[in-house]
């Protein structure tokens, strides 16, 4: 595993800065190889704090890069309500935060110029299986929400059906790399141009 990071990181068309978060055991395989410790920059990651000014500034600086990256609108998701149920939904972690923040982008349909909480809940629900009851964006009581189980609520799945079919529809990637929003970036910049 190392290695193919060590890869990715080397390659002279598309390298990749790597966000190991969350997965503390990887430390200790990444020490193993004095290589890693040449290409890497190590930063330490509180989990974060929905309490906190810095971390909402952490996630607001990344929201809004990739907005400026691919040209999409950002300001119906701008705001403290939807980064306190973003990061809720992720266990108040930055890199599963980040992590769905890129499918986000990635995954937007090419037409789309405005980010919606509609939309942020369509992939959160199409990541991790919930039904609506135990989706944060769409939950009043988010708090409440079995934010650490694979189809939460699944149990009550058949009733919610109809919706996962429409979301999975609007899934344009299943799997989300860098190239993706490169991509997606080109062809609005493309369209912008003529």
């Amino acid at each position: 595993m190392i290695n193919s990071i060590k890869t990715f990181m080397k390659h002279r068309d598309w390298p990749v800065v790597v966000v190991l978060s969350g997965i503390p055991e990887l430390l200790e395989k990444v020490n193993l190889d004095p290589q890693p410790r040449n290409v890497l920059t190590p930063y330490y990651l509180h989990p974060l704090d929905p309490l906190a000014k810095e971390g909402f500034d952490e996630i607001d600086t990344v929201l809004y890069g990739f907005s400026e990256a691919t040209g999409i609108g950002i300001d119906a998701v701008r705001n403290e309500d939807v980064f306190m149920r973003m990061c809720h939904g992720h266990g108040n972690m930055y890199g599963r935060v980040f992590r769905f923040l890129v499918d986000v982008f990635a995954s937007l349909p090419v037409d789309l110029s405005e980010l919606t909480v509609g939309f942020l809940a369509d992939r959160y629900a199409l990541k991790t299986g919930c039904i609506p009851g135990q989706n944060v964006f769409l939950r009043d009581d988010y708090l409440g929400c079995d934010v650490e189980a694979l189809m939460a609520g699944s149990d009550r799945a058949r009733v919610a059906l109809p919706h996962y079919i429409r979301a999975k529809a609007m899934a344009s990637f299943s799997y989300v790399t860098g190239s993706h929003l490169l991509e997606r970036s080109n062809v609005l910049q493309s369209r912008h141009r003529t």
